[in-house]
């Protein structure tokens, strides 16, 4: 099993599967190119998924941890362009640690959300 199929363990015993994770990237890369808000937002619907799993304790290994980091320095590269082609997905509806929501913010958002966290 490749470290991206294996699992994450919360403090509770619940299991998430970190094909969230994999599914993540994998949106990540074609969001360049996507034509539905939808899937706009069932990307950061899923990074919202990551997010609470490891608010809830679960830990990453660090090639995952990684992984992650990397698709969340492509979503800020692709921010400014998803915002112009989607702006209604991007509303303040979310608390700002969700950064992801906030790309209408600008660059800094990540950076802004974990000094704030």
């Amino acid at each position: 099993m490749s470290p991206t199929h294996s699992l994450l363990s919360g403090p509770n015993g619940a299991r998430n599967s970190v094909s969230s994770i994999d599914r993540y990237i994998a949106l990540v890369d074609y969001l360049p190119g996507e034509e539905e808000a939808e899937e706009v937002m069932y990307t950061l619907l899923c990074r919202d998924e990551i997010h609470d799993a490891l608010r809830e304790g679960a830990e990453l290994p660090t090639l995952l941890e990684t992984k992650l980091h990397e698709a969340d320095r492509k979503l800020l590269s692709v921010g400014k362009d998803l915002v112009r082609r989607f702006p209604d997905v991007f509303i303040d509806r979310a608390p700002r640690e969700y950064w992801w929501w906030h790309l209408d913010k600008g660059p800094k958002v990540r950076e802004e959300a974990e000094r704030a966290a």
